[in-house]
């Protein structure tokens, strides 16, 4: 890492040749009075030094030269991102607040938003492993060969924090190879990722544009003036909490360029020289217990009077009602009793009183929304379909005919409980004047990427797709790239996707999933009607109002017993529904708002909280039609059987699946 101190894009900072010590502003001994009760104390007054340069503005680099741009690196099918990994290291010495990167730009194309975010790495090369601290992002125009500045909020990085820069562009097929590289050299690698292109792990940049090649990218930011830690053989840093005791303390200023300077001093930290050695109980004193049901019963609670010395040097003991000592915790055991509680100090002194132990916790509800179809119960605890269809958020689906186009369009999956995949199918509906431009990718929650199709249909004269992916279809990929339909649409049918669609199985379908439509031509354009997943899913159900594992005793209609939601013990729990049916021009066939009440074993009334349960109303996307009897799917019919008659469905099979009331089959001889 290069540290360019006092440097900015503007000029020279007064302070860029700092020769002088920090001076520290108050290098006393310290005596601090604990308070009755009270067992540490701060440093009082705090420590501070001061700096002639009270601040300065730093740039952070690991490229050899900063001013070349001479080449890209970008993923055709999606995002990509650049990482750079700035480890502590010389001429960086007080904490670094970044307010901006300044990056390359080799080949922007129509306006892309580049984001940007820092992590702290905790000296782990696992990106999975690391902290978000801070981000921003912008639109960079439309440029090749030069430089932008893009504000960010970062919190400040100590001088031993190693942290990482993630610099994220979108898919290159419409936006270019936007993030600039040259090969002059650098301190340390450059590394990608781009699931939409395959590269999930950490990978050199090295490996691509050559040795020597990496991001041209400096962070930019203010450094503090002064920062004060803890000599050698001082394990305290300045914000500790001194206990009693006597300290011989040594700190050390250090200020931006490196100059530093020394403190010694004692700080002592005495008792109250009031305690007394006698102590004295409240007689009674309720004690509530808390959101886990429980209470750590503390003296500060029992003792009355004073003053007292530290109260954590104070032992508590509750006595049960065969008067046994059960230590200083109380549970849902004891809820309702009224118990002994005695305390005792280090002088061999006690006293003794009462406590009341009271739940005055009502359940907590969690009305998180449920997501399920036409076919499913809807009673709390019932199983979800096996089958669950949801589809994308469409807002801004034109594709335009004068630009290239690349959109992300989300799905996002909620209220499926301990839903498991076991199998995932894709829908799509595109109107296209030209199908061979386009490419549509899927993005699981968890970032695994899966390509559905690309550059199929060449020279196709018909318009539009409308094709379902399915790992199991008859026809697989190099069906799908050889099918042209004489007319509209030009794709049509079963098919298998270019990348299996099963590396999304054996995992929680809950998170935002998103598909990515790119076309990569400015020619023609389109309109996309639908966007749509179906899971198969073991696991789901219909929850009561909280994420807890749940046991219930069904009371009634619309009436529970329900243990796991109230941790002090079972909770009566009651619901009525608000059914509000929707039009045809719904995804969703109803939606019903359920207000739940609830009073747990205490008698404490819980709020009320609406759980609202969307209803999907299931598509042709839920459906499984019978096979194409064309010698591709299945053998063709003998036509010594049916020669003369049309095959009914008792040969040829009718569709299956999870009809709702907008679906309608019919039978049509042609």
């Amino acid at each position: 890492m290069l540290l360019i101190s006092g440097l900015n894009l503007y000029g020279q900072d007064p302070c860029f040749n700092d020769i002088n010590d920090p001076v520290f502003d108050n290098c006393d001994d310290r005596e601090v009075v604990l308070a009755s009760g009270v067992c540490t104390s701060p440093l009082i007054p705090s420590l501070t030094a001061t700096d002639n340069c009270t601040s300065s503005e730093d740039q952070f680099t690991t490229n050899l030269n900063n001013d070349l741009v001479n080449d890209g690196l970008g993923c055709l099918m999606g995002d990509i991102s650049f990482y750079q990994i700035f480890s502590p290291g010389s001429g960086w010495n007080t904490p670094f607040t970044p307010q901006s990167i300044f990056l390359g730009i080799y080949n922007a194309e129509n306006n892309p938003l580049v984001t940007v975010e820092f992590y702290l790495t905790h000296g782990n090369p696992a990106p999975a492993t690391w902290t978000l601290i801070g981000e921003g992002s912008a639109f960079v125009g439309t440029a090749s060969n030069t430089f932008v500045t893009i504000p960010v909020t970062v919190p400040a990085i100590l001088p031993s924090e190693e942290f990482a820069v993630r610099v994220t562009a979108p898919t290159s097929a419409v936006y270019g190879n936007v993030i600039g590289f040259n090969d002059d050299g650098h301190t340390s690698s450059t590394f990608y990722t781009s699931p939409a292109c395959g590269i999930y792990n950490l990978t050199d940049v090295a490996n691509v544009l050559g040795a020597g090649s990496g991001m041209v990218m400096s962070v930019v930011g203010e450094s503090a003036g002064v920062y004060i830690t803890p000599a050698p053989g001082n394990n305290y840093p300045v914000d500790h909490e001194f206990e009693v005791g006597e300290y011989k303390l040594s700190y050390i200023a250090t200020d931006n360029a490196g100059n530093s300077s020394s403190c010694s001093f004692i700080f002592s930290v005495l008792e109250d020289p009031t305690i007394v050695s006698s102590i004295a109980c409240n007689d009674l004193v309720q004690i509530s217990l808390d959101s886990i049901c429980e209470a750590i019963v503390g003296a500060d609670e029992i003792l009355e009077g004073g003053s007292y010395g530290c109260y954590d040097d104070y032992e508590v003991v509750i006595y049960n009602k065969q008067n046994q000592p059960i230590g200083n915790v109380l549970t849902k055991t004891y809820i309702g009793q009224t118990l002994k509680v005695s305390v005792f100090n280090s002088a061999g002194n006690s006293c003794w009183g009462l406590i009341k132990v009271e739940d005055k916790s009502p359940a907590p509800l969690d009305c998180s929304p449920i997501y399920t179809t036409c076919v499913g119960d809807l009673a709390p605890g019932s199983p979800l379909p096996d089958l669950i269809t949801v589809q994308a958020d469409l807002v801004g689906s034109i594709i335009p005919s004068n630009a290239k186009y690349a959109k992300d369009y989300f799905v996002n999956v909620y209220g499926l409980g301990a839903a498991n995949i076991t199998d995932v199918n894709v829908m799509l509906d595109i109107e296209h004047q030209n199908v061979n431009n386009l490419q549509v990718l899927v993005t699981s929650p968890w970032g695994q990427s899966v390509k559905l199709f690309g550059g199929i249909a060449e020279n196709c004269a018909a318009d539009n797709i409308r094709v379902t992916f399915d790992d199991d279809a008859a026809n697989d990929y190099s069906d799908l790239e050889g099918t042209c339909n004489p007319t509209a649409p030009a794709v049509s049918g079963f098919f298998q996707s270019l990348q299996a669609l099963s590396a999304f199985n054996n995992h929680s379908p809950l998170g935002q999933w998103k598909f990515t439509v790119i076309d990569s031509t400015d020619t023609d354009g389109g309109e996309i009607n639908e966007l749509s997943l179906v899971f198969e899913q073991t696991g789901g159900f219909v929850s009561f109002p909280t994420s807890n594992p749940v046991t219930f005793v069904e009371q009634g209609q619309g009436y529970y017993t329900v243990w796991g939601i109230d941790p002090c013990g079972p909770a009566t729990l009651g619901y009525v529904d608000d059914i509000r049916e929707s039009d045809c021009s719904s995804i969703y066939s109803k939606v019903i708002a359920r207000t739940w009440s609830a009073t747990d074993a205490s008698g404490n009334n819980s709020p009320v909280c609406t759980q609202f349960i969307y209803v999907y109303r299931n598509g042709l996307a839920s459906l499984h039609f019978p096979p194409n009897y064309d010698g591709h799917d299945l053998p063709a019919l003998s036509c010594t059987q049916f020669g003369d008659v049309v095959p009914t469905p008792e040969y040829t099979g009718e569709p299956y699946g999870d009809f709702c009331d907008n679906i309608q089959i019919f039978l049509m001889k042609i």
